[in-house]
Parts: structure tokens; C-alpha cells; sequence
């Protein structure tokens, strides 16, 4: 479905000249052609009443515009009540539905002219000892349990809802309630929130019509109206079509007529309880961007690319001074240029794979410490914490692995022999150490390589003698973002030629 905007741009823009954003503006067009669809959808129904749900948008001005429309009010609150006798509401045209509520609100309602409907059973007591007395009219909500089905699927989990009485309770209260003076009674029911289907008030209805006729013949009870509640929604997903009123009223009528009226119950009005499909597509937040925040990294990245390049392009751009995190930035810049490299070849590029805790504590009789697995929840919280080994890379082939560490800063070169940073150089062991043959997505793997990335540096190639139970070495290289960044084959070759002798 294609959506339109009910404003244009240049009306949005006369408007604000006169009226400083944030503010909401509504459709009072598309309102009244809503609420007259609606009306007209249900017009074979002579007791036929919309209760506006006043939670979805409590703006008076626009309940005075569904009331033109023969519209009340359904609340669930006090101050929900207020609203509705502040607009006018009179006895009749207002419906009040609670499920945790305090005996001064069934008053309050009671004393409005609302009509009361009783979440639970229970609430009968509540609402006898606030009035002194039972309504001639009352309403019991209804909760068939398990799961509602229509033709395309399931809608929803009654079951689960917390809402409503059961079979056997709505029986046994309408019982109650006769017997303490009611009349005449409604049943209500919410099974589904905004389904965007035609189907699901016919489906309801037939539920709710259904039990009318069992109530009415086991309890004696008049049956009033039926509310069908809210339910009905509007299309938030382009592939998804709005529903259609007339069809929904249609569908309704014709259950009514093969399920009701053969029963002699044809006099019962038929109510509803809708909010967002009332006023959902027919407002929108009118507001202006006073600050743009970028945290594009692709931008970012061709920020650092422009300021490295020598070329004439770069002092035609014109950049704000910023503050950013370079060591953290060179990071995530390192890790696209290693997905660039490996993609398509038998290497992969390993997600964050976790962290391993070193522990002083005596563990399995290792008296010195231990290492121990940590999942990525934990990592992510204690990440740059002391004890924890996380690697910035990792790739791998099949059943080996090698570990890269980026460093933003300045190598440090000392001789031919040992030209890289001792500190550096333990951190990649520990990690080669730690990360091989006993941790998630690594389990029998073998760490056969180790390196560094600096942003500058010479090219270094070492075999480390590595103590283990087979003895075997690892292979350590050193390069510059300068390697790395070249065209994709140099990339490869400076990321994952490896000497054979290395996995031996």
C-alpha cells in the first residue's frame, strides 16, 4: 500500500511560520469521513454505538468530532472519566472497563452515567459495596482462552491475556448479578490487538453471538448488547492493505443474522471500542532537526582516507572540528579492510568470539590459575577490563586460526632480531595460548599464526618458538595499514600467505 501524507511540505512550512515546532496536527477531513464509514458500516444495526477508546488519543477537541458522529467514550481510568463528562458525555455514552480498580472509580463511573463492565468476577462485590447496589445495566468481559484462530492464521493468545472471565465464571456471573437486581446485560470481549484482516470481527462476532444465546437460554439473562471491543488496526507494513469497514460491517451482519436473529434476539446492539483505527492514520508530530549527529562510519573512514591522501580535492572539503576515539576508530577501520581481504578466499573473518578470564583463584587443582571461557554478554561488560583476553581479529581455515591485534600507535623498533614492543609481542601469545582448542566457535582448532597492524611500520617476519605438547612453532608478522589497504591480491598475500612449515 502506498501511504499519503495528508499535508504537503509547503503547508507544513506555512504552518510552522506560525506555530513553533513540536506540535501534532491532525486530519479532521480524513476524521469524519472515518467515523462516518463507520457509522455507515453498522447502519443495519439500530443499536449500533462506537465508544471511542479515549487512551488511544484524549484530545477533547477530537472526541467532540466523533461525537457529532453519534460516539461515546471507553475508558478505563479516572481521569478517563473526567475527560468524557468534561465533553459532554451523558448517561449511555460511556463504557467503563477496568481490570485493577479502585472502588472510588466504579462510583465515579457509576455516578457519570457510565456503564460498568466487570473485568472479573470477583469485581461484583467490589462494585455492590461502592454502589450500595447492582446496576440495572452491566457488561462482563469475556475470555475464552486458548488461542484465536481465523482463516490466515492465528491473531492472537487469549490464553495468555489477562483479561476477562472464563466460560464457567461469565456464567455463574450473570447468575450473580440477576439475582441482585440486573436487567439487562452486555458481554464484551478483546481476543486480538490491531489485525489487519477483515476477518477478525466477523470470526469474533460469531464468538460472542454464539455465547449470547447460550447465556440468555441457561441464565435467563437479557442480552442487551454485545461489544466487540477494539482490535481492528490500521497497515504500518507496505505490503499490508487497510481494512475495509464496509466489508468488516457486512461480515458482522451476516453472522447476526444466521446466529441471533433465529433465536428472537435481533434487538441486540451491536458496540465497539476502537482507538487507532479511528485516529491512527489522521495525525502526525510536526518537529525540526535542530542538530544532525552523524556516527556514519563509512563517512568517517573517508574522512581518515581524505586527510592521508595528497590530492587537491581534500582542501575543497570543509570539516567541524570533532573529538573521536582514534585507537577505536582504527579498529573498526582494520576490520573492514580484513573483510575485504578475505572475502571470497577459503579464510573467514571470525564475529567477536568472546573472552577468556584470567583467575588467581585455585581451579581444578591448578594452583597457579586457570583460564576460563567467558560469553559475549560478559565480555561486552567488562571488555578493557584487567584479566580478560580479547582479541581484536580473528580468521580462520577450517580447523586453524590466526589472530591479529591492531595497534594505534607508534611501533616501536628495537633491533633485527627483536624489532617489536615485548608487551605486544606476550599479548599475542597469551591470546594464541588461551584461544586454542577448548573455546566456543574455536573448539579443536590450532592457532598457527600471529600479528600485529600499525598504521605505519616495517614489514617483520618471525618464527616463535612455541612451548606446547607437540612442540610445534608459531609463525608472527608485522605490517602497515599501507599493506593492508592495497588491492585486494596484495592484501591476501601480506594477510594469509603463511609458511607451510607453519601447520605441520
Amino acid at each position: 500500500m502506498k501511504k499519503e501524507p495528508f499535508v504537503t511540505l509547503k503547508k507544513l512550512n506555512e504552518i510552522t511560520e506560525k506555530f513553533p515546532t513540536p506540535f501534532h496536527l491532525y486530519d479532521e477531513k480524513g476524521i469524519r469521513e472515518n467515523a462516518k464509514a463507520l457509522k455507515e458500516a453498522f447502519a443495519w444495526n439500530k443499536g449500533f454505538k462506537e465508544f471511542f477508546a479515549v487512551k488511544a488519543t484524549p484530545n477533547p477537541y477530537l472526541i467532540n468530532i466523533l461525537q457529532e458522529y453519534g460516539c461515546g467514550c471507553d475508558c478505563s481510568s479516572e481521569t478517563e472519566l473526567m475527560m468524557a463528562k468534561a465533553v459532554g458525555c451523558k448517561k449511555g455514552d460511556i463504557m467503563f472497563s477496568s481490570n485493577d480498580t479502585p472502588e472510588k472509580e466504579f462510583r465515579y463511573a457509576d455516578e457519570i452515567g457510565g456503564i460498568i463492565n466487570l473485568d472479573d468476577i470477583t469485581h461484583i462485590e467490589s462494585v455492590e459495596k461502592a454502589l450500595g447496589k447492582i446496576p440495572e445495566v452491566i457488561s462482563c468481559r469475556y475470555n475464552p482462552g486458548g488461542v484465536f484462530k481465523i482463516s490466515n492464521g492465528i491473531m492472537d493468545n487469549p490464553g495468555d491475556a489477562k483479561y476477562g472471565m472464563t466460560t464457567e465464571q461469565i456464567f455463574d456471573a450473570f447468575r450473580i448479578l440477576k439475582s441482585k437486581g440486573a436487567k439487562e446485560f452486555g458481554i464484551h470481549a478483546f481476543l486480538a490487538s490491531n489485525t489487519v484482516t477483515n476477518d477478525y470481527y466477523p470470526m469474533l462476532a460469531k464468538v460472542m453471538f454464539e455465547l449470547a444465546v447460550k447465556l440468555q437460554k441457561e441464565t435467563g439473562a437479557h442480552i442487551k448488547f454485545i461489544n466487540l471491543s477494539g482490535g481492528i488496526g490500521i497497515p504500518y507494513k507496505p505490503d499490508q492493505e487497510p481494512n475495509d469497514i464496509r466489508v468488516i460491517g457486512e461480515g458482522v451482519r451476516k453472522v447476526y443474522e444466521e446466529v441471533l436473529v433465529p433465536e428472537g434476539m435481533g434487538d441486540v446492539a451491536i458496540y465497539t471500542e476502537l482507538g487507532r483505527f479511528m485516529m491512527g492514520p489522521y495525525g502526525c508530530l510536526v518537529t525540526k532537526a535542530i542538530h544532525e549527529k552523524n556516527n556514519d562510519i563509512e563517512e568517517l573512514i573517508r574522512l581518515v582516507r581524505s586527510i592521508n591522501e595528497n590530492d587537491e580535492k581534500k582542501t575543497e572539503e570543509k570539516y567541524c572540528t570533532f573529538s573521536i576515539n582514534m585507537a577505536k576508530l582504527f579498529e573498526v577501520y582494520v576490520r573492514i579492510c580484513i573483510q575485504n581481504a578475505v572475502e571470497k578466499s577459503e579464510w573467514g573473518l571470525e564475529p567477536y568470539v568472546g573472552g577468556k578470564e584470567i583467575r588467581n583463584d585455585k581451579h581444578k587443582n591448578n594452583e597457579y590459575g586457570a583460564i576460563r571461557a567467558v560469553n559475549d554478554q560478559e565480555r561486552q561488560s567488562r571488555e578493557y577490563i584487567d584479566g580478560y583476553l580479547i582479541p581484536d581479529y580473528v580468521i580462520r581455515k577450517e580447523n586453524e586460526f590466526i589472530i591479529f591485534d591492531a595497534k594505534y600507535k607508534k611501533c616501536e623498533m628495537r633491533d633485527k632480531k627483536n624489532n617489536f614492543n615485548r608487551n605486544d609481542r606476550l599479548q599475542l601469545l597469551a591470546y594464541a595460548y588461551a584461544y586454542s582448542g577448548d573455546i566456543e566457535k574455536l573448539e579443536n582448532c590450532k592457532c598457527i599464526g600471529i600479528g600485529h597492524i600499525f598504521p605505519e611500520c616495517e614489514a617483520v617476519e618471525a618464527e616463535i618458538n612455541r612451548i606446547d605438547s607437540n612442540g610445534s612453532k608459531l609463525y608472527y608478522k608485522q605490517f602497515s595499514m599501507k599493506e593492508l589497504e592495497d588491492d585486494t591480491e596484495d592484501a591476501k598475500r601480506h594477510l594469509l600467505k603463511w609458511p607451510s612449515r607453519n601447520t605441520k
